[in-house]
């Protein structure tokens, strides 16, 4: 069902450096096995953006687990980087996700691609989320990534308007002064929206009230 042919390979945009280890096989191994797993279509995602953004399983994934095996997503950030996010519901706190090779702004290309606003939200999933229901967006990966963002756009000027679009919680408040403080010193306008509503996040939002989101 997923085949090599339907890999999108050019909307990554890290470069590997030498001596990095170029990911691309083990994305399309995983990839192939994602038909195992129904955690993306719970988190409401469409086959086509699964395919289409390389979305993998990995049901024996032991990469900085301390030994332990976990059935997990994987989702590619670049051809070096990508997250690794533990299905199991039961899983602690510190066995949810594992980050591999650089951390990277997720989809960082929209930036300079994008064909409508780009929102700007936090995790990979809630990217996603707004691809989904057909907007266009990057994700900071980490709160802590803001620094990033900020200096991509010193070299990349946005081609479309931004809109900022953070957790509804107190990281992302504080994400969003960071931020804001940052894209003003760039003389970079932008907007802030929630498009979220009640909900914490857009990955939330997209599968309580996918309509509302959407609109």
């Amino acid at each position: 069902q997923y085949t090599h042919n339907s890999i999108h390979t050019d909307i990554y945009t890290y470069t590997a450096t030498e001596g990095a280890s170029n990911n691309m096989e083990y994305y399309k191994a995983c990839m192939e096995q994602v038909g195992k797993t129904e955690y993306f279509k719970k988190r409401g995602l469409s086959e086509e953006v699964i395919a289409k953004y390389m979305l993998g399983f990995d049901a024996s994934y032991t990469k900085g687990t301390g030994g332990k095996k976990w059935e997990a997503v994987i989702i590619p950030t670049g051809t070096t980087s990508y997250v690794a996010r533990n299905t199991d519901p039961e899983a602690e706190k510190k066995d949810r996700y594992r980050k591999n090779g650089a951390s990277q702004l997720y989809l960082k290309k929209t930036i300079t691609e994008a064909s409508s606003p780009i929102f700007i939200v936090e995790g990979e999933l809630d990217a996603l989320s707004v691809i989904e229901v057909g907007g266009e967006a990057v994700g900071l990966g980490s709160t802590a990534n803001y620094r990033q963002l900020v200096s991509y756009l010193k070299d990349h000027k946005p081609v479309q308007p931004i809109i900022l679009a953070l957790d509804n919680d107190e990281a992302g408040e504080k994400a969003y002064r960071e931020l804001s403080e940052g894209l003003k010193g760039l003389d970079i306008p932008f907007y802030r929206l929630n498009p979220a509503g009640e909900y914490k996040d857009a990955n939330e939002a997209l599968n309580r009230d996918r309509e509302a989101f959407r609109a």
